[in-house]
């Protein structure tokens, strides 16, 4: 599934299930293979400890925002997000530097979410990203040691 905004309408900026019944109709809907997904992860190799927000849409993981924790808190534009075959594939843009960034996981775990990156400068590599809150701004758990 597709999610694209029109040509200058960011994906975050799309309306978002805001009404707890919806919410939970969504989280329904999510198989345990897509719900893994779902939360705010924290990539810790970047300036700004970015924080990229996956939440259901119709049943499908989704990233609806890319934002800096620390510094200046910058807003990246999330140009789309795609969930097929297990992975989960998003692209956006970061105004600062005029780059845009392409990602992509195929597994989450209860803390991190293995990813694979390319951005337009011909940069690529790795990340880990770290899960910080579950879903909607609600702290992870604690992992049981």
């Amino acid at each position: 599934m597709l999610i694209a905004p029109a040509a200058d309408t960011p994906l975050a900026e799309l309306p978002a299930a805001e009404d707890a019944l919806e919410d939970a109709t969504e989280r329904a809907l999510v198989s345990a293979a897509r719900a893994q997904f779902i939360g705010v992860w924290e990539d810790r190799n970047t300036a700004g400890m970015t924080h990229f927000h996956v939440a259901a849409r119709g049943g499908v993981p989704t990233v609806t925002a890319a934002v800096e924790s620390t510094g200046d808190l910058e807003r990246f534009i999330v140009r789309s997000s795609t969930f097929t075959g297990g992975e989960l594939r998003w692209k956006y843009y970061v105004p600062s530097t005029g780059y845009t960034v392409e990602m992509w996981s195929r597994e989450a775990g209860p803390d991190t979410m293995h990813t694979s990156w390319s951005n337009s400068g011909g940069a690529s590599g790795e990340e880990s990203l770290v899960r910080v809150a579950a879903e909607h701004g609600v702290p992870a758990p604690r992992p049981r040691r």
